[in-house]
């Protein structure tokens, strides 16, 4: 009997082991992750106990980085910069065995981003929370004096030397915590120190090969009083950030409403990697050819455009002259991601070509990295032309006034879906220049000139017709305008 009760006890094990290896299979968990968590200005790690609370009894774990000059921590400030900052931030991610999510708030952020150009490969995501997102040559106070919705200037006591600043007493918990409640902000002003003043004017330099490529994500602050939400959009724009929540508190929501941004932060390391596409790297170069090297230079492009789209990871390739200058030659190409565009730009067809381009152009070749706002597979951007199609296709440079290039994309955006749908239209796409978010390119392929035409008179184009009209740096718009004939690869359907 006692066997018998064993044995049928063994059998349930099993078949409940069976049953939640199915369960798992159907519905897996998700795996731990680690979390670094980097404060702000006049704050501390204090800030983020209920934070790293929540997380922790998720499964995760959770490194907490306290940045000199804060808490407890006695640096002098003469000797603190935003790289000091970094290099802490660098250290403590060192001792994790696992790629990390980044958490930045508020001057936290100008740090994380520090830390993604310096070890990009360390970071699974970079979180920005109600927090400062710097462009490449920027400072904390570029942004910061750009912001008219900020309620922090007014309030600051910059100390005797300049190497602190203090924020008025009297307005800590309006600033930071005006919803918090009163032990929340009984919590800021008993941890209140003066702030360093140096780290605020350390500009950034960035690269699109290191912070650039970290998956970035930001959540806002919707009644923030130091960084204003108008600021935070324009931020996120010029990011380019796609993933973006919010949260109706203000400038610190791990103390007026903890669970609700751990809620966040545990949804966000459980997502899956991005979109394929969105790691689609784009690059156009210009050629200006002497006119006796042009046969000679045509076929290098040629060779290697055809090289390039037997690769599996090649997405487009293709090669152009200027209607109006055929001695001007572009090479537009996409890649699945940037390592195998480093690995294209290594082959012996692009050397070639490099080779040639010292003796057979009139000046240096212009390369240009640009980000496609909506994305295209590699399909839809192989679609041929037809046997009958004589096909042009129109390449146009936008450089917008700073504060309008969202009303570009928004116009834009309208607009391409209908495009898109056309009979006449081969491909339509709008890209940003890596270099410069003010400035676009617009890619449309049509199949012949007639196309081209319906297209400017079509009722859907005309706010993007009236915006080139008023809101570009350089009148007309269509000093910007390149009419391409394709000459490599010349495939017809």
């Amino acid at each position: 009997m006692k066997k018998t009760v064993v044995s049928l006890l063994s059998t349930a094990a099993a078949l409940s082991i069976a049953a939640a290896c199915i369960h798992d299979e159907k519905n897996p968990v998700a795996a731990p992750q680690t979390y670094v968590l980097v404060h702000g200005a006049w704050q501390a790690p204090y800030v983020w106990d209920s934070v790293q609370a929540d997380l922790s009894k998720s499964g995760n774990k959770v490194i907490v980085v306290e940045l000199p000059g804060h808490g407890s921590d006695t640096t002098p400030p003469h000797q603190l910069s935003l790289d000091v900052y970094r290099d802490k931030v660098i250290d403590a991610i060192s001792k994790a065995d696992s790629n990390v999510i980044l958490v930045g708030h508020s001057m936290g952020g100008m740090v994380i981003t520090q830390v993604a150009e310096k070890i990009p490969s360390k970071i699974r995501k970079l979180v920005y929370i109600g927090a400062f997102l710097p462009s490449s040559g920027q400072a904390l106070t570029d942004l910061s004096f750009s912001d008219p919705g900020s309620r922090l200037g007014p309030l600051l006591i910059p100390s005797a030397d300049q190497l602190t600043l203090d924020v008025k007493r009297d307005s800590l918990t309006y600033l930071f915590i005006d919803d918090g409640s009163e032990t929340a902000k009984q919590q800021v002003l008993k941890n209140y120190r003066a702030e360093p003043a140096i780290p605020f004017t350390g500009k950034v330099t960035l690269s699109r090969e290191n912070f650039g490529a970290v998956e970035k994500v930001y959540i806002k602050t919707l009644q923030d009083k130091v960084i204003s939400p108008g600021l935070q959009d324009r931020m996120i724009a010029g990011a380019g950030i796609k993933t973006v929540y919010s949260l109706n508190t203000s400038h610190s929501p791990f103390l007026s409403q903890p669970h609700e941004l751990s809620g966040l932060l545990l949804k966000i390391g459980k997502q899956q990697e991005p979109d394929p596409l969105n790691k689609v790297v784009a690059r156009l170069i210009r050629y200006d050819v002497q006119p006796e090297f042009q046969a000679t230079f045509r076929q290098a492009v040629s060779d290697y455009v055809f090289h390039s789209l037997q690769s599996e990871t090649n997405v487009l390739s293709e090669a152009y002259h200027e209607q109006g200058d055929t001695t001007v030659l572009w090479l537009i190409e996409r890649w699945s991601n940037k390592d195998e565009l480093d690995k294209a730009s290594k082959s012996s067809g692009f050397k070639a070509i490099g080779s040639l381009s010292h003796s057979s152009l009139k000046q240096p070749a212009k390369m240009i990295y640009v980000k496609d706002l909506a994305p295209l597979s590699k399909q839809q951007w192989r679609r041929g032309a037809q046997k009958e199609d004589q096909p042009l296709t129109i390449m146009l440079f936008v450089d917008a006034k700073p504060g309008t290039e969202n009303n570009f994309k928004e116009v834009y955006h309208n607009a391409m879906p209908q495009f898109r749908g056309e009979p006449g239209v081969i491909n339509y796409q709008l890209s940003q220049l890596e270099e410069d978010n003010t400035q676009f390119v617009t890619y449309e392929k049509f199949r012949n000139e007639d196309a081209f035409k319906y297209h400017l008179n079509f009722p859907p184009i005309q706010p993007v017709i009236d915006y080139l009209h008023t809101s570009i740096k350089k009148q007309p718009f269509e000093t910007g305008l390149h009419r391409l004939i394709e000459f490599a690869p010349v495939i017809r359907q």
